[in-house]
């Protein structure tokens, strides 16, 4: 399955576009042939950098993006964006589709199916109205945290952070029920009172299966890190994947090149750092994605760069190009 962006019909894309851009949903066979299609949206535009679309246990998909639409495929718009979210069946037809958000900015970021057919959907917003729970942030993002039933209704909803700018991207289903969720945040008060965070740091806050606060960590220095990806470890723990621009971090793998370099941290279950290595050129690099290897073990670290030294083996980037890189353990 396949989730993109289409302006208009031709090529490949044979379905209708309905606004600006539409979300484009393919499926297709392992021999590339194209199953299905189906373009969904409204007269507006919906479409963003992190626009996903997951298998689901009864054989459908379900898909998250920002939309700016209120018709069409696109009902109940609040205002600005909202996350929209849309649920499939096996042959792509719409089940579903739920605008969530308020009269702000609300903009997508990662989605989980979990146990009992409920989804755990997690947004950024400035919001304070609607879908969303208030909160004392006068401007900047909270991350919104909140689970749907299968038929799309919200069943549990949770603001988290502070005052500042707060971001939660991912989240990891442990084994107890508890949900170990990273991003990053500049925010020294509210879900952040008590810890020191200098600039934006990482940031790893676990909640309760009602969605209550058990624990919140940050990582970083003075500068600016942020967590981007996190994948579980077979011992319990975590391995995440950022972005660093500080040179003052200690680090056991790797060392400082200069702008931001890719930033990899080992944890242990409990968030403590066992450790972290950083990665790059002398020029900015930008984390996407990390995942484990089953080529000798060790991780793919994905993302851009525009260095051509360090660990970047390449002599000709004249702009920004993409870059996979594998680290040991």
């Amino acid at each position: 399955i396949m989730i993109g962006l289409a302006d208009e019909a031709g090529g490949d894309v044979t379905c209708a576009i309905k606004g600006k851009h539409d979300t484009w949903v393919i499926k297709m066979a392992p021999d590339s042939t194209i199953l299905w299609q189906k373009c969904f949206g409204g007269s507006l535009e919906e479409g963003n950098p992190n626009t996903k679309i997951i298998e689901t246990s009864d054989g459908g998909f379900l898909f998250q993006t920002e939309s700016w639409s209120d018709d069409f495929d696109v009902l109940g718009h609040h205002g600005t964006s909202d996350a929209w979210t849309v649920k499939l069946d096996a042959n792509g037809n719409l089940v579903w589709a739920k605008s969530f958000g308020g009269s702000d900015f609300d903009t997508p970021r990662f989605m989980l199916e979990l146990p009992g057919q409920k989804y755990l959907l997690m947004s950024r917003t400035t919001s304070k109205n609607g879908d969303v729970p208030s909160n004392e942030d006068p401007d900047l993002f909270d991350a919104w945290v909140f689970i749907v039933d299968k038929n799309g209704n919200i069943v549990r909803n949770n603001i988290y952070g502070g005052t500042g700018d707060d971001d939660l991207v991912k989240a990891i289903l442990r084994p107890n029920g508890t949900l170990a969720m990273f991003g990053f945040t500049n925010s020294t008060d509210g879900d952040l009172e008590g810890l020191t965070v200098n600039g934006i740091d990482g940031w790893m806050l676990v909640t309760d299966t009602l969605g209550n606060v058990i624990s919140s960590r940050v990582y970083g220095q003075a500068n600016e890190e942020e967590i981007l990806d996190v994948v579980a470890t077979p011992d319990g723990g975590f391995i995440t994947f950022g972005d660093t621009e500080d040179p003052t971090i200690t680090v056991d793998k790797g060392f400082w090149h200069g702008d931001f370099d890719f930033w990899v941290m080992k944890l242990n279950g409990s968030g403590d750092l066992e450790w972290q290595g950083i990665y790059g050129g002398t020029k900015r690099e930008q984390m996407h994605e990390g995942a484990i290897s089953s080529f000798n073990g060790g991780y793919f670290l994905s993302g851009s760069t525009l260095s051509t030294d360090g660990d970047i083996l390449n002599d000709n980037n004249k702009a920004r190009e993409y870059c996979l890189m594998h680290i040991d353990i």
